[in-house]
């Protein structure tokens, strides 16, 4: 049976190491240094290890989005949680959609300022709530 090849001396004797990203053997010095890997240095070379940071950096950008429109609507988002808080403590039972009676409903928020004012519709009248508040118009007696 062949022993398992101990990767920290297998590296110290070659001075190689193989890129996970690129799959390719490059010398030690093409690795960052890291003291949490067996073997001393970081599993992906500096090149790869640069574009897989540039691509991090660009999707956190959808984050750091969020992160900025939570920040200027925090009204939305306090009427949210709290409308959220009271669905699951069922002081706000769940309803069918308020135009098509589908099963499939989510709260929807009119006015922000109360919170625990929502009418139900399902995700194809969301949307046509949220292009055209006409709709609503029509149905605002029914609402109130």
């Amino acid at each position: 049976m062949n022993k398992p090849i101990d990767k920290k001396k297998h590296i110290e004797i070659t001075n190689f190491k193989v890129c996970i990203y690129c799959k390719k053997g490059k010398p030690l010095t093409e690795f960052s240094r890291d003291r949490t890997r067996p073997d001393g240095y970081n599993n992906k070379c500096f090149i790869c290890n640069r574009i897989k940071n540039r691509f991090y950096s660009q999707s956190n950008a959808k984050k750091e989005s969020k992160k900025r429109w939570t920040k200027n609507n925090e009204l939305k988002v306090k009427a949210s949680k709290m409308a959220r808080d009271l669905i699951r403590r069922e002081v706000i039972k769940k309803q069918n959609c308020f135009f098509c009676n589908s099963e499939k409903s989510i709260g929807h928020h009119l006015l922000v300022n109360f919170p625990t004012k929502l009418i139900w519709v399902c995700i194809k009248h969301l949307h046509e709530i949220k292009g055209e508040r006409r709709l609503l118009n029509k149905y605002e007696d029914i609402i109130n």
